[in-house]
């Protein structure tokens, strides 16, 4: 079983304490390595923001109240941390213009509990990761991390109903590629 981040190890690391700061590290790394991955497809890229947030978490530790828990707060905080990187590297203004080659049709002609019962994470955060980076970075928030498109208009500076439109146009993109997947694998035998 996993040791928790206690109370005497984040004053330990208050203080400064090296050691104290490694073992906070260690115990952070896997769920917050995830975090970062889901918003990159690039590991070196997620190692990266791994680093910069675990920074903003050491130096932000004293706005943690110690009441949840601190893993949560710290996630909350590591997804703000690639949130602000992301707001700074790529433009989510921008709207989409299908080009006739992008128009895919949309069905759901699968028999989705068949396909539920057969997939798993690591396939479907595949096919998420081919998601135009903004729409999976404001499907992510949404679907996954739970803010509301408020928030994600603030955090990202879009309006709301652009918020929406990426999750929308998210769900349409997996909806299909999880029908091709799924067809294209029961033709073929591999499920």
């Amino acid at each position: 079983m996993q040791e928790s981040v206690d109370r005497p190890l984040i004053e330990a690391c208050m203080r400064g304490e090296r050691r104290a700061q490694q073992r906070l590290y260690e115990l952070t790394y896997s769920r917050l390595m995830n975090v970062c991955l889901r918003y990159t497809k690039d590991d070196e890229e997620a190692r990266s923001y791994y680093v910069q947030g675990f920074l903003k978490i050491l130096n932000n530790l004293s706005q943690y109240t110690f009441e949840g828990a601190f893993e949560s707060w710290a996630c909350r905080v590591m997804i703000n941390a690639v949130i602000d990187d992301l707001r700074r590297n790529k433009n989510y203004k921008q709207t989409h213009v299908q080009t006739e080659s992008e128009k895919l049709q949309y069905r759901a002609d699968v028999s989705w509990n068949a396909f539920d019962l057969q997939a798993n994470a690591d396939d479907v955060m595949a096919l998420v990761n081919k998601l135009p980076d903004a729409t999976r970075d404001v499907f992510l928030l949404f679907g996954i991390d739970g803010y509301t498109h408020k928030e994600i208009g603030a955090m990202l500076g879009i309006s709301e109903g652009t918020s929406k439109w990426h999750v929308s146009e998210a769900r349409k993109r997996l909806m299909h590629m999880l029908s091709v997947q799924y067809n294209r694998e029961t033709v073929h035998g591999k499920r």
